[in-house]
């Protein structure tokens, strides 16, 4: 079969034939042949193309690396504030006093502002070894054991 049709014929005279001749003509998108010029035309157009997406990726990666690099701070403050808001404590940095209460069998520890900070049993080795005197007249001075048993 031949590459075209009337090939000799002027454009104008083949549409009239092609269009009297027709079964059915339709309106549609198709794929079309190119010529080796035209191909080396797209070639170049492809590549010119690749050139510059390549320049705006960069300049995309640039942007999202400069987003983030902004964005960090506030993403580690968000993570800390809702850390402290979900337990409802804060944490700190200071010298903390673990102080032995031999009638309760327990470590008290308390700040160095003497805000009461945890408390917890005795292990084996607290309760065998007293290294100091206990005077439990300073604990029923102190809130420590209301606040411990509200916690």
């Amino acid at each position: 079969m031949e590459k075209q049709f009337m090939p000799e014929s002027p454009f104008a005279e083949r549409i009239e034939v092609m269009q009297n001749t027709a079964e059915k003509v339709r309106h549609e998108e198709y794929l079309s042949d190119l010529t080796p010029s035209e191909l080396d035309q797209k070639r170049e157009e492809f590549s010119l193309n690749a050139i510059e997406l390549n320049k705006i990726e960069e300049r995309k990666k640039k942007a999202i690396d400069d987003f983030k690099a902004e964005m960090k701070p506030f993403q580690l403050k968000y993570s800390e504030l809702l850390d402290q808001i979900t337990v409802g404590k804060e944490r700190k940095t200071g010298r903390l006093f673990d102080m032995i209460d031999h009638e309760s069998g327990t470590m008290v520890t308390w700040d160095e502002t003497g805000a009461f900070v945890a408390q917890r049993r005795l292990t084996p080795e607290e309760k065998k070894g007293q290294s100091r005197l206990f005077i439990p007249s300073a604990f029923d001075k102190t809130d420590y054991k209301s606040k411990a048993a509200n916690e």
